[in-house]
C-alpha cells in the first residue's frame, strides 16, 4: 500500500504546524544542547526530536527491503539521498557532493518549502487561520520545516551509522533552495 506524495507532505506539513503550536501553547522550555554547548529553542528542539522519531520509523521500513547492509558513510549518504529521499519526498535529492566525510545533500526547489513567500527572510512564515490551538499568532517559517527534516536525517542517520553519532545541519535560502550536511 502506497501513500500519495502530496497527501503525506500535507500531512507532515501539519504535523510541523501543530508541533509549533504545541511549543507556544505549552511554553517548554529552552534547551542546552551539550555537545555543543548552543541554546536551542523549544519549537527546534520539539521539531528535531518528533522528525528524528519519524525518521528512525521511516529507516526500519526501508532496511527490511534491504538484503545486505554496510554502514560505511559512502553507503548511509546514498542510502539517505536515493531511498530515505525517494520515500519522503518522492524524487532523489539533486546533488551530493562529499569532502572527507561531510556530505552536501543539495535540493533546489524543496517542496515542502513551495508555499513559503520567495522575497525577504521576515515574510517567510506560512499563516494559519485554522491551527488546533486558538490563538493570536500561529505561524510556521522556513527553518521550522527544515528543523523537522534535520531530525528526519537524524534518525534515518543513526539507525543506519552505528560506529558514532552524525551531524546534521540544514539551511534554506530565499528562493527555496535547502542544504543539508551530513559529517561522520
Amino acid at each position: 500500500m502506497s501513500v500519495s506524495e502530496s497527501a503525506a507532505s500535507f500531512l507532515n506539513l501539519e504535523l510541523i504546524i501543530l508541533l509549533c503550536d504545541v511549543a507556544k501553547v505549552y511554553k517548554i522550555p529552552v534547551v542546552i544542547d551539550d555537545s555543543l554547548g548552543e541554546v536551542v529553542s523549544a519549537r527546534t528542539q520539539l521539531l528535531d526530536s518528533k522528525g528524528f522519531l519519524i525518521g528512525s520509523q521511516i529507516t526500519e521500513r526501508l532496511l527490511v527491503r534491504e538484503s545486505t547492509w554496510s554502514s560505511t558513510p559512502s553507503d548511509v549518504a546514498r542510502f539517505v539521498g536515493n531511498n530515505f529521499w525517494t520515500a519522503v519526498f518522492g524524487k532523489k535529492v539533486d546533488s551530493v557532493k562529499v569532502t572527507s566525510n561531510v556530505f552536501h545533500l543539495r535540493e533546489k526547489n524543496f517542496r515542502w518549502l513551495q508555499g513559503f513567500s520567495k522575497k525577504s527572510e521576515g515574510s517567510e512564515q506560512i499563516s494559519v487561520n485554522d491551527a488546533p490551538f486558538a490563538g493570536d499568532d500561529h505561524s510556521v517559517t522556513r527553518n521550522d520545516v527544515v528543523d523537522f527534516v534535520v531530525g528526519m536525517l537524524k534518525g534515518a542517520t543513526f539507525l543506519l551509522y552505528d560506529e558514532s553519532t552524525v551531524s546534521v545541519k540544514g539551511s534554506c535560502t530565499a528562493d527555496g533552495e535547502t542544504h543539508f550536511i551530513l559529517t561522520f
